[in-house]
C-alpha cells in the first residue's frame, strides 16, 4: 500500500488510481490497479421512473464482506484512508456502528479556493475530511 506522511505527521493512503495534491504540499500517491480493482463495489439499481425511454434509478453501492475485511486491515494501518464518496456512502448506509469501525476512512474535501475546479486541479484540505 502506497502511503504519504503529511506535514502534520498523519500517514495517508488512497484507494484511488489518481494522485491527490494536498494543502500542505504533499502528494497522496495513486494505488496500483489491482488494489483499486479490489474495491470496485457492486451496484444495485432500483428503477424510480422513466422519461423518454431513459431510466432514472436509485443506485446503491454495496461493499462485500471481503472488501470490508480488506478495508478494515488498511484502516487499522494508517491514520487516513482516502475513499471515494460512493464508498463513504456505502459505509454510512451500513449504520453508525459499522461506519465507526472504519474511523480512519474518509473522503476528501477540497480547499475553498479549489472546490469548484476540475478534479485534477483540486487541492485536498488536510484539516477537513468528510466522515
Amino acid at each position: 500500500m502506497k502511503t504519504v506522511t503529511l506535514t502534520n505527521g498523519a500517514v495517508v493512503c488512497s484507494l484511488s488510481d489518481h494522485e491527490f495534491k494536498c494543502s500542505d504540499g504533499s502528494l497522496i500517491p495513486r494505488q496500483d490497479k489491482d488494489t483499486v480493482d479490489e474495491f470496485t463495489m457492486e451496484r444495485k439499481f432500483s428503477k424510480k421512473r422513466e422519461i423518454a425511454g431513459m431510466e432514472f434509478n436509485e443506485t446503491k453501492m454495496i461493499l462485500s464482506q471481503d472488501q470490508l475485511q480488506s478495508l478494515k486491515r488498511i484502516s487499522d494501518s494508517v491514520d487516513v484512508v482516502v475513499i471515494p464518496f460512493p464508498m463513504l456512502t456505502a459505509l454510512r448506509e451500513l449504520g453508525e456502528d459499522v461506519r465507526d469501525q472504519y474511523a480512519s476512512c474518509a473522503a476528501y474535501n477540497a480547499t475553498k479556493e479549489t472546490q469548484r475546479l476540475p478534479p485534477d486541479e483540486k487541492i485536498v484540505d488536510i484539516n477537513n475530511w468528510s466522515y
